[in-house]
């Protein structure tokens, strides 16, 4: 075998790398990941606030607000208390109030299982 039949797969590869396609590719890999733990995550917050909220589970979607399902400022307490215990996290309180904003009961209309599910996997994100 001749070298540059040897050379030529290793030239490849290097300008893959140097084009950034072998990047390219961990990227979206790593995109990949995190919308399916973000989608995974979303399930679990449905299927929790479902629970807590004693309501059938196919109700609760990820664009579902805990307003839409008659929850009040110490249902997102309870709820928020749940999620750090089952998801291993603390979620600070700045967090919480800017979820609800300054509106109390009102801010309950702006929270849904997506903005819950983002919240959870950043702390995540960051206790790692």
């Amino acid at each position: 075998m001749s070298c540059r039949c040897l050379l030529l797969p290793i030239l490849t590869a290097c300008l893959a790398l140097i084009s950034g396609a072998g990047c390219q590719q961990n990227r979206t890999a790593e995109f990949e990941q995190q919308n399916a733990d973000q989608s995974a995550t979303t399930e679990q917050v449905c299927r929790m606030t479902a629970v807590l909220m004693n309501v059938p589970p196919k109700s609760v979607k990820p664009n579902t607000t805990l307003g839409e399902l008659g929850a009040d400022e110490l249902d997102f307490v309870e709820l928020v208390m749940e999620l750090e215990e089952h998801f291993n996290v603390t979620i600070p309180d700045e967090s919480s109030d800017q979820l609800l904003g300054s509106d109390g009961e009102a801010g309950l209309n702006q929270v849904t299982m997506s903005k819950l599910a983002t919240v959870v996997d950043r702390q995540r994100v960051g206790a790692k």
